[in-house]
């Protein structure tokens, strides 16, 4: 039974659900990001709340693995994504003109 179980617990596929399972916080913490991602490409405020979701996870997960710089940028990140949502919901009440989506050139001429 010990060979067994050493062959069980060293093969691939358990190492990787071992992974999954221990790093659960971030998986979620990276899929908000991808959404918020497509949400900013789209212009849509709820960009705003995915990035206060994948930011505060980020700030967990940066806090237990002992970075605490990239904590700190995280915790910048759920400040600017609470004016963010703020900003962006308030705007229409204060008659404030939302700036158009413009692109750049190539060569980013004029």
């Amino acid at each position: 039974m010990g060979l067994f179980n050493h062959l069980l617990f060293q093969h691939q596929i358990f190492q990787s659900f071992l992974w999954i399972v221990t790093n659960h916080i971030e998986i979620i913490a990276t899929l908000a990001g991808i959404i918020y991602i497509l949400y900013s490409v789209e212009g849509n405020k709820l960009l705003w709340y995915y990035g206060f979701i994948t930011s505060v996870l980020y700030v967990y997960v940066f806090y237990h693995s002992g970075l605490y710089a990239d904590m700190g940028i995280n915790m910048y990140y759920v400040i600017v994504s609470v004016y963010g949502w703020i900003h962006w919901t308030f705007r229409k009440r204060l008659n404030q003109q939302g700036l158009p989506i413009t692109y750049l050139s190539l060569f980013f001429l004029p």
